[in-house]
Order: C-alpha cells, then structure tokens, then sequence
C-alpha cells in the first residue's frame, strides 16, 4: 500500500468522550466481495470490538458496509458520517458535527 497523499486517509477514529467504545471507520476491498465503508465499536479501556452490522435488514454480515447515501450517526448524537462515493480504491465521505437544538433555526 501507499501511503495516504494530501487530503486522503485509510480510517478515521471517533472517540467522543459521551460515548463508552471508539468508532472506527475504514474502507475495505475483498478480493471478489464489494468494497465499501465498514464500521467497528471498540471498547476504549479493552481490546474487545465488534462489526456494526449496517445491513441489518438481512441476517448476514456479508452486507454489512455503509452503502453510497447513507447516513451513520454515532450513539451519543455529536458527529454524522455521509457515505458520498465508493469506488474499487476508494471511498470519499463527508464527515462533520451533528446541529443540536440551538444550531436549527
């Protein structure tokens, strides 16, 4: 692998301190399987983690990356996460605060 050139990263690391485990985002590409952005939950104290499961709307994991349009809020409600583009290199997301109450007008 390369290293990441301007503007480019393999993951991102959220750690919110209203949240009790890490996020984790990261682009994979399976050999034969679609790429996409997965998502993982780690505890912050334990190397215990678990793959968010984004397809839950079918009993496998086979599906379970964040799909092109989809949207991810973390648990606590501070950051959304835009999946914008997949391609077979890369993905682009858009990444940012969430508005609270006093940012809607």
């Amino acid at each position: 692998l390369n290293a990441p050139g301007p503007n480019q990263l393999y993951g991102i690391q959220l750690s919110l301190s209203k949240n009790t485990r890490d996020i984790y985002f990261s682009f994979r590409k399976t050999n034969g399987k679609d790429a996409g952005v997965y998502v993982v939950m780690q505890d912050k104290n334990k190397p215990d983690s678990e793959l968010v499961d984004m397809g839950c709307h079918t009993p496998s994991q086979q599906d379970a990356r964040l799909q092109p349009g989809w949207t991810y809020v973390d648990p606590s409600a501070q950051v959304v996460v835009v999946v914008e583009q997949v391609t077979d290199r890369a993905a682009i997301l858009h990444v940012y605060r969430a508005p609270g109450a006093s940012d809607l007008k």
